[in-house]
């Protein structure tokens, strides 16, 4: 099976490593959480507040993709599709 392909939600990582899931209706990143008391759940973020998805029956998963690499900017006068803002009338001269 393929790493990047939607897998069954019963095999994601529940070590708090951060997925994407699917519910059948939306797309999150979450990660697998346990409280002390061993109620288990798939949360948006560990902020006060935070989306949990207990109750909503998630059906598929997938690992996140690698982050971006450093982006370079592009040099002046490379993008010729690329227009400067418009000057204000007051700015000119």
């Amino acid at each position: 099976m393929m790493m990047d392909a939607w897998q069954p939600i019963e095999t994601a990582p529940k070590d708090g490593t951060q997925v994407l899931v699917w519910s059948g209706q939306e797309f999150a990143v979450v990660e697998y959480y346990q409280d002390k008391d061993g109620t288990s759940f798939w949360e948006i973020g560990h902020t006060p507040g935070a989306r949990c998805f207990a109750a909503i029956a998630l059906t598929h998963w997938m690992p996140l993709p690698e982050p971006p690499g450093e982006m370079k900017k592009p040099q002046e006068g490379s993008n010729p599709g690329a227009q400067k803002a418009p000057t204000r009338a007051k700015d000119a001269p």
